[in-house]
């Protein structure tokens, strides 16, 4: 699997672990049938992440990949709300993150065949980590 990709789904798979250790799920999804699906994704994903074709990546193309990045970061800034007690490495973590978000970004818009749409959504996102 595209390695970027990859460490994006991880990321976002360890945010919502994160959120489901402060026992928020419950009151940020009201559907039972959603959640236990969210719940079944996350207790799998270690087990089906190195099956994962290489090929899916490239498949999914840069729409997924952008709203993984969306979802990381809402996460991320959901999770900043709930604990307010961040420790340094997170702080430290966050700030790689958005370089490394920048960095993908970049890449992404120099690989071009985007809409307009996803161009502009990707500098948006791009100002506002800057």
């Amino acid at each position: 699997m595209e390695e970027n990709f990859k460490a994006d789904l991880d990321r976002l798979i360890e945010l919502f672990k994160k959120l489901r250790d402060k026992d928020v799920f419950e009151t940020m999804m009201k559907d039972k049938e959603q959640l236990d699906n969210l719940n079944m994704v996350i207790d799998n994903y270690d087990m089906i992440k190195d099956n994962i074709p290489e090929d899916v990546a490239k498949m999914l193309g840069a729409p997924i990949r952008k709203l993984i990045l969306m979802l990381t970061e809402q996460l991320k800034d959901e999770l900043n709300v709930l604990d307010d007690n961040l420790e340094q490495s997170d702080i430290t973590e966050n700030i790689e993150n958005k370089e490394n978000e920048l960095e993908l970004i970049d890449k992404i818009l120099g690989e071009g065949n985007l809409s307009d749409e996803d161009i502009n959504n990707l500098l948006d996102r791009r100002n506002e980590l800057k």
